[in-house]
């Protein structure tokens, strides 16, 4: 089994596309961001975008509830 998962890891990633530098290349600038904080600060401002997104969803799901349980009065 484990033998079988490491084969299919391999022939991913030499199968990445042609466009894309080196994998040498962009696990340097991985280590680089992750050592300067930049991902985890990526990761915080992407989570606050997504908790407004979703707050502003239940808000409008709220109001269409109140909505339509005040039709139901009427």
């Amino acid at each position: 089994m484990a033998s079988s998962i490491n084969s299919k890891m391999v022939a991913i990633g030499q199968t990445r596309p042609l466009n894309l530098p080196p994998y040498s290349t962009v696990y340097w600038y991985y280590k680089q961001w992750r050592s300067q904080g930049v991902l985890e600060e990526l990761m915080r401002v992407l989570h606050s975008q997504v908790r407004l997104q979703v707050k502003k969803t239940e808000v409008d799901y709220i109001d269409d509830d109140r909505l339509t349980s005040s039709k139901k009065y009427l």
